[in-house]
């Protein structure tokens, strides 16, 4: 009954703050073997001891159980939890690198584009000036958008102070600006903060009525709009018009497609290390996939915070 199996673990640490990770590797062995139920007894609180199964096997005046024993050393890591390897195939990889990192960009932002995210509540505040068909559309909207991400939590909120994400118009001269830094010769623009985490915590989303006055045109491109400021996404090139996330415009684009939302699902996921440059990123997909291709591999992210 004696055999053992060799496993090796990577687990990339994900250090926010500073944009960079830790490989960890633990080399750990699992041995199988028969031991004296009195012995097991008195060993059964060591966390590396456990019941291989529930049957004894009584020889003479001893009673024994089949345990594994588990050998192997490895890196104490700080308190956080581990999640593992989400694989996506390279075309994937290369549309959400696009809209992420402004890879196949000719034009990139002078800052160094890093992944931005939104990890505590977005809490929506309306103002008055918004029209109640574009409240209850983009309202819908966020609801379809956050199903299924346990990560991404969207809701409303009834008072300004209360909020993280102000949603207002300006429908004359006389409209207050929640935020002056948005241009106004656009239909829709927002202003979004960040910490040094790359959290997104903050953000203003401004309509005016007088630039596109076609109600249903401006409906869609709020929620364009909206969908973008959820990671501070840019459009891409890589994808077709039936896609919000696109670089050509759709008219039509009234609901996200199936890759929108896995591109979003992906955004938020915890197979991954958050708040990373492209080079990390490209990186720690590159060390994942070559530790799949090894025989008793698993590969993980450990979360510090």
């Amino acid at each position: 009954m004696k055999n053992s199996k060799l496993l090796l673990f990577i687990i990339i640490t994900c250090v926010i703050n500073s944009i960079h990770s830790q490989d960890t590797i633990f080399k750990q062995s699992t041995v199988n073997k028969i031991m004296k139920l009195s012995e097991y007894k008195r060993k059964s609180k060591v966390s590396n001891i456990k019941k291989a199964s529930g049957k004894l096997l009584i020889k003479g005046k001893d009673t024994f159980v089949a345990v594994q024993i588990i050998k192997g050393s490895h890196n104490k890591l700080p308190k956080g939890v581990s999640v593992p390897y989400e694989y996506k195939d390279s075309t994937f990889l290369e549309i959400y690198s696009d809209i992420v990192f402004y890879k196949h960009h000719k034009y990139k932002p002078k800052a160094k584009p890093t992944m931005k995210y939104w990890k505590g509540d977005i809490k929506l505040f309306f103002s008055k000036s918004i029209d109640k068909k574009i409240k209850k559309e983009l309202l819908s909207f966020s609801k379809k958008l956050s199903e299924g991400i346990d990560s991404l939590r969207i809701r409303q909120v009834n008072r300004l102070e209360q909020s993280n994400y102000v949603i207002y118009a300006i429908n004359s001269k006389k409209s207050y600006k929640y935020d002056e830094r948005i241009d106004e010769k656009n239909s829709v623009g927002y202003y979004i903060n960040w910490n040094d985490r790359q959290n997104l915590y903050k953000c203003s989303l401004q309509l005016n009525p007088q630039v596109m006055k076609d109600l249903d045109s401006l409906i869609i491109n709020t929620k364009i709009k909206f969908f973008t400021s959820l990671g501070y996404f840019t459009h891409t090139d890589l994808l077709d018009c039936k896609n919000i996330l696109s670089n050509c415009y759709n008219g039509n684009a009234k609901k996200p497609s199936s890759l929108d939302l896995e591109l979003l699902k992906y955004h938020y996921s915890y197979g991954i290390c958050k708040g990373t440059d492209l080079k990390t990123f490209e990186n720690q997909h590159k060390k994942a996939k070559e530790t799949m291709k090894q025989p008793h591999s698993r590969m993980s992210f450990y979360h510090t915070e």
